[in-house]
């Protein structure tokens, strides 16, 4: 054994001086902090995507507009709320009739901000649920913050904040009347001026017949995504409507079964699931993704080393030293070190993360 361990020891310190030892060491790091920041960053540069819509129905896309309409400015009240609350330089960069509705802004509940949404759009609205301070506040500011919102250009709203839609989704306008509208819309995609466009059908609350989505780029899934999830919900409303079947309702008929989620303590009682219970759950598949880089890491180190030393002749050297035993016992303890050290390393770097 102890000729096996000044093998383990040797084939340790030969690793530790090879350039694949160090990259493997710093790589990990590297490649965890790419993987973080990477997509962060291509999300904000990522461009606005113009398309177009075919609205044979006559409706859905005005119903659509209006949607899209109220989620944005549900954002932007919860983003004049959030830094009127935090004040400072943030506040003082919104422009004006952002800070004008942001007192009345910071007296909502996430809750609420759909139905002051709905009342900017609408100031006429009732049965919105909110007191009448803040009803008031909100219809003064209504017109001024619409006119300020038409003319907004999608790289400032992505400044503002990436998670509205003019941010990301730009609705071109189109003849859609011309007898050849789809050949002009194809060959806008084909150039690049436009990414996609939608055509309605007539009759989106009965069937789907018409409706399609056309792209050049089908592999790119937000933009079909994101109005066909606000079509959707549109066109479900209708079909409530039109069966007589309260909102309500529905959603206590979709609702799915919930079930907590509950442990047992040693003393067999039951307690709550705590955030560390999920760390638990889920740190076995973090450390077999480490293991599972470690293996291919560690045996492409070995092979490499393996072939290395038979070919330079330093295998029979050795062999005429040691017995076969003592050399592959050797060999295998030292790449197993030198692998636990790579996944130290890497665990610690996490850590400090």
């Amino acid at each position: 054994m102890t000729k096996a361990w000044l093998v383990a020891q040797r084939e340790f310190l030969e690793n530790m001086r090879t350039k694949s030892f160090w990259i493997g060491i710093f790589l990990f790091p590297v490649l965890l902090t790419l993987m973080v920041v990477v997509p962060e960053l291509l999300e904000r540069v990522k461009g606005s995507r113009s398309y177009t819509v075919i609205d044979r129905s006559g409706w859905l896309l005005e119903a659509v507009q209006r949607d899209v309409l109220a989620g944005d400015l549900a954002e932007l009240l919860w983003l004049a709320a959030r830094r009127h609350r935090e004040g400072g330089a943030e506040f003082a960069e919104l422009p004006e009739p952002l800070r004008q509705v942001a007192p009345a802004a910071s007296a909502l509940n996430p809750i609420q901000l759909p139905a002051a949404a709905r009342l900017v759009i609408d100031p006429a609205a009732s049965g919105t649920g909110l007191p009448d301070t803040l009803v008031s506040a909100l219809r003064e500011a209504a017109p001024a913050l619409l006119t300020w919102w038409e003319d907004v250009a999608p790289a400032a709203a992505r400044r503002l904040s990436a998670q509205l839609s003019r941010a990301r989704y730009v609705l071109t306008p189109a003849d859609t009347a011309a007898p050849d509208v789809e050949a002009q819309l194809n060959r806008a995609v084909g150039r690049g001026e436009l990414f996609a466009y939608f055509v309605i059908g007539p009759e989106p609350v009965a069937d789907n017949t018409g409706s399609k989505y056309v792209s050049k780029n089908l592999t790119d899934e937000d933009l079909r995504e994101w109005f066909g999830g606000v079509a959707t919900a549109v066109v479900r409303q209708r079909r409530l409507d039109q069966e007589g079947i309260a909102p309500a309702t529905a959603q206590w008929i979709q609702a799915p079964l919930a079930l907590e989620e509950r442990r047992v303590t040693a003393a067999g009682e039951q307690a709550e699931v705590g955030r560390a219970d999920t760390m638990r759950q889920w740190a076995p598949v973090v450390f077999v993704y480490l293991l599972w880089i470690s293996v291919f890491t560690i045996a492409q180190m070995l092979l490499t080393n393996t072939i290395e030393e038979k070919s330079n002749r330093l295998m029979e050297v050795l062999l005429s030293s040691v017995s076969p035993v003592q050399l592959m016992a050797g060999k295998i303890g030292g790449i197993a070190i030198t692998g636990l050290t790579v996944v130290a390393s890497w665990w610690c770097s996490s850590s400090r993360a």
